[in-house]
């Protein structure tokens, strides 16, 4: 099975503090990892983004409805 997850390298471009960088870049010994904790905060608070233009929506069209 493969697994899945975010390329820690491409995270660390958007939000470095999610991801721990090995002191030398040697691929052979040293990988790079992600801190899943770290990234809660942001993917709840996109949710709740989401969430507020959700309910923006429905009131809308329930306004174009009733028309």
């Amino acid at each position: 099975a493969k697994s899945r997850g975010f390329i820690a390298q491409d995270l660390y471009k958007i939000y470095p503090d999610t991801v721990y960088k090995p002191p030398t870049n040697d691929l052979k010994k040293d990988q790079w990892g992600v801190d899943y904790g770290k990234l809660t905060p942001l993917l709840v608070k996109a949710i709740q983004d989401q969430q507020e233009i959700i309910n923006k929506l429905e009131e809308r069209i329930y306004n174009l409805e009733k028309k």
